[in-house]
């Protein structure tokens, strides 16, 4: 069970499959739930690492108060803090709670950083932004995030891979040829059964000449309301490949932004990363 302020912290490394339910009294009469799910790439080196899972309650994170803001260190490290929650590259992840008025710093030690606005507004360079956006920072510039508005922010970064991620379904990975094997895994359901759990969810088919999106960086999805006689509210989804997607910008440029729609989800198979899920 995570409530809020917990984190989830899913490594899929060689396969990993889990359900997410909630009890049929609460889909009927309906409820409200806003979180924010991140997927963050592993290494080529560490991506056959044995699958885990781990809950750290919000009591286990570090918590720092800075220039009127509130941080909680959900991974990595920052302000001379370390998040419990392992991984397997330099990075950080952040949630941030500032009042309007208070001024909000990222690490400058990272090659790739990113804020995504989860609620609230604030501005940066003299340009405003607002929820659902995500502002990705030209690397080395100094960032300084003027808060215009009651805020939660998450700020992420971390240094970049050498090679890209391709991303099908749910399945990721640095090889293509991993993918299709993962595929033929997926649906010859030769991966072990979760607990208790009944369904299966087929792998959805490749077009014939279709190909598979090289991320790497962010993409970033604002949250959708469920469909009538399912939950209320939404899970955003954030992909993470350390750390962001400069959208063709230069040093010293202003942050670029990528911002797509996609619903909620229910059920989730990762495959060679790290799923880091917190109640907001």
């Amino acid at each position: 069970m995570i409530r809020p302020g917990d984190v989830n912290w899913m490594t899929a490394g060689s396969g990993i499959v889990h359900s997410e339910r909630t009890p049929a009294p609460e889909r009927t009469q309906g409820q409200r739930l806003h979180g924010l799910q991140a997927w963050v790439a592993l290494p080529a080196h560490a991506e056959e690492t044995d699958p885990s899972f781990h809950h750290h309650p919000a009591a286990t994170l570090p918590s720092i108060t800075l220039d009127g803001a509130r941080r909680t260190l959900i991974a990595g490290s920052a302000f001379g803090a370390e998040s419990p929650a392992k991984i397997w590259s330099q990075m950080f992840y952040i949630d941030v709670e500032a009042e309007a008025g208070a001024t909000v710093a990222l690490p400058d030690d990272h090659a790739e950083r990113a804020a995504y606005i989860v609620s609230g507004a604030l501005a940066l360079d003299g340009q405003s932004y607002h929820a659902g956006q995500m502002l990705v920072l030209a690397p080395g510039a100094r960032a300084i995030l003027q808060v215009t508005a009651p805020s939660r922010i998450a700020l992420l970064g971390g240094a970049p891979f050498p090679e890209p991620r391709h991303i099908w379904w749910n399945l990721v990975s640095s090889r293509l040829e991993r993918i299709e094997d993962a595929k033929a895994a997926w649906r010859d359901q030769r991966f072990p059964a979760v607990p208790g759990e009944t369904e299966f969810i087929p792998c959805r088919r490749r077009e014939a000449g279709a190909r598979y999106p090289s991320v790497s960086a962010a993409a970033q999805w604002p949250c959708s309301p469920h469909p009538p006689g399912g939950r209320g509210g939404c899970v955003q989804q954030a992909y993470v490949w350390p750390c962001c997607h400069r959208s063709g910008s230069r040093a010293g440029e202003r942050p670029a932004l990528i911002c797509h729609g996609h619903p909620g989800l229910d059920d989730l198979w990762g495959w060679s990363g790290q799923v880091a899920s917190r109640l907001v």
